[in-house]
């Protein structure tokens, strides 16, 4: 499901407005009733605030002034989490990396992409599991997590993975795609497919999805469908119900393996 901006309310816009920001700190001043408290953390929350019980405040990842100017210049609560992340847990990282046709003794480098990195947590169970003999190169849309992704140890080569250009140089895709961006409920699919070319003539493909393609009839899960069951050896693992809870969110997944 997709979301769009909403209005940015005149109470909320002042309230905003007299709050104390400190780096990547906000602290509300003055008493709110329930109503305001609450239409203040929807706004608070879509730019990425969470609240720290120890530190009474909200902390973001970033500088918060800027976050908060772009909403009083446009007069919008931007969509929240408008890429559609939701970190995958190091349980579901490491069914992932199980599945993987790797030999760490091997002499020369197994390469595997990343095409929506986030924060890096993929990148870096990778590199822990595989020190010497596995580069991993990766995507990442987000300014700010690209630059955590590069920090866990992924070559970096771009921000939007779906501008691309297929270069099938890579022994293994491993990938936790957005599931649902405004615009394209089904951008999972887009995204499995389009890293599917960047594959070698034996290459492996790891992905994570909703499983709802699984049963829905619409064309383009169908056809999805069949392209998953047209590969020579292919698999559907469902995915222990909340698997992404801790994450945020309660959507069904699947893991999907698909190799030459």
């Amino acid at each position: 499901m997709s979301v769009k901006a909403t209005t940015l309310q005149d109470e909320v816009h002042d309230i905003l407005r007299a709050a104390t920001v400190n780096g990547d700190r906000l602290t509300l001043n003055g008493q709110l009733d329930r109503r305001q408290y609450e239409a203040t953390m929807k706004a608070i929350e879509a730019i990425g605030g969470k609240w720290n019980r120890a530190q009474k405040c909200h902390i973001f990842d970033r500088p918060v002034q800027p976050l908060l100017d772009a909403m009083f210049d446009t007069g919008k609560i931007p969509p929240k989490n408008p890429f559609a992340y939701f970190a995958t847990p190091v349980d579901v990282i490491d069914q992932m990396i199980e599945l993987l046709s790797i030999d760490s003794a091997r002499d020369d480098i197994y390469r595997i992409l990343e095409p929506s990195a986030g924060e890096g947590a993929i990148v870096r169970r990778v590199k822990d599991a595989y020190p010497t003999n596995v580069t991993v190169d990766a995507y990442e849309i987000d300014p700010v997590r690209h630059g955590k992704a590069h920090a866990a140890g992924a070559y970096m080569l771009g921000y939007d993975f779906m501008t691309a250009a297929p270069s099938p140089v890579y022994n293994a895709v491993l990938m936790n795609p957005p599931f649902a961006i405004e615009g394209n409920p089904l951008a999972y699919i887009d995204h499995i497919r389009h890293a599917a070319k960047f594959l070698t003539s034996d290459g492996e493909l790891v992905a994570i999805a909703p499983n709802g393609f699984t049963s829905r009839s619409d064309r383009k899960c169908r056809e999805f469908m069949e392209w998953v069951e047209a590969w020579p050896y292919n698999a559907i693992v469902d995915l222990p119900a909340n698997a992404f809870k801790e994450s945020g969110t309660g959507v069904n997944t699947v893991m999907i393996h698909l190799t030459f």
